[in-house]
């Protein structure tokens, strides 16, 4: 601005200048057409050389300092033009400096969200994760549980079974020695004793081998109960599996926001550097700038 005014201030008083020489050239155009010839005035003819030779001294005088006066006006010009040149290529990266810091910020701000919500995430997850350690737990628990029972069933099963096969064994030795003894006994009516005994010995049979089903029945119940424990433990040790998957994958979603977190603050940090260069760098614009016109002023 104050260049702008200086040049203005030059070009008016150049102008100025050429006005005042050619009025003067004009005025002495005009007094040499219209002075009177003098055939016998040697005072009047030095008088005259006198002051045509002062009036083109002071016209030469005229021309240097408009020559010059127009040299200073386009070296200022030039200047001028340079420092508005730089000026606004300075304003241009202080424009594009500022522009980034928006986006910077703008991001910056995004990244707080991103890094608040990644936060609330992780303490969910976290919540979770321990919840889940809780079931867990329990599911391992229930597990180990369930295959303990599995193993008592299975083995008080063997041990009915066992004791079913003893008892009828001792039940058919029993009636036998029944028939036996009663055999011996009596002599008479062998035919009738004997049909006798083998009826006993068809009945004692018969509710042996009722005592056995009815034992055998009781191993089926025990393996079937044995089979649903094994099935409910199976089904634990694969919810145990299906938690361990989800508390992993919200250990690798908590990873996941803390990166995000990381290169949102590398983000916010270089868009900060960038302002700072760009404001020292319109600071020592502003400094050259009131140093040029220092020198000039002094100039």
């Amino acid at each position: 601005e104050a260049e702008a005014l200086k040049t203005r201030a030059l070009r008016r008083e150049l102008d100025d200048a050429r006005d005042a020489a050619e009025k003067t050239k004009l005025k002495l155009a005009t007094s040499s057409a219209n002075a009177e010839p003098n055939a016998a005035d040697p005072e009047g003819d030095a008088a005259a050389e006198v002051l045509k030779k002062k009036f083109d001294r002071l016209i030469s005088e005229r021309d240097e300092r408009l020559d010059a006066l127009t040299r200073t006006t386009r070296r200022l010009e030039a200047e001028l033009d340079a420092e508005l040149k730089t000026s606004r290529s300075r304003r241009v990266a202080l424009e594009d400096a500022e522009s980034e810091l928006v986006k910077a910020r703008r991001d910056s701000a995004d990244a707080d969200e991103r890094f608040v919500a990644a936060n609330a995430r992780a303490d969910a997850a976290a919540k979770e994760a321990v919840e889940l350690e809780k079931a867990l737990d329990v599911c391992r628990r229930a597990r180990d549980d369930a295959e303990q029972r599995v193993s008592e069933v299975q083995k008080n099963a063997e041990e009915d079974a066992k004791k079913a096969s003893r008892a009828f064994e001792r039940r058919v030795a029993e009636l036998e020695q029944e028939a036996e003894r009663r055999a011996a006994a009596s002599e008479r009516g062998k035919e009738a004793d004997a049909a006798t005994l083998e009826a006993d010995k068809k009945k004692a049979l018969e509710t042996a081998n009722d005592e056995l089903a009815e034992a055998r029945k009781a191993v089926l119940d025990a393996e079937e109960r044995a089979l649903a424990a094994t099935a409910r433990a199976e089904a634990s040790a694969a919810e145990c599996e299906t938690l361990r998957k989800r508390a992993v994958g919200l250990e690798e979603e908590a990873e996941k926001a803390s990166a995000l977190v990381r290169d949102a603050a590398e983000r916010a940090a270089e868009a900060e550097t960038k302002l700072s260069e760009a404001e020292r760098s319109a600071k020592e614009t502003a400094v050259v700038s009131r140093s040029d016109e220092t020198e000039r002023a002094k100039r």
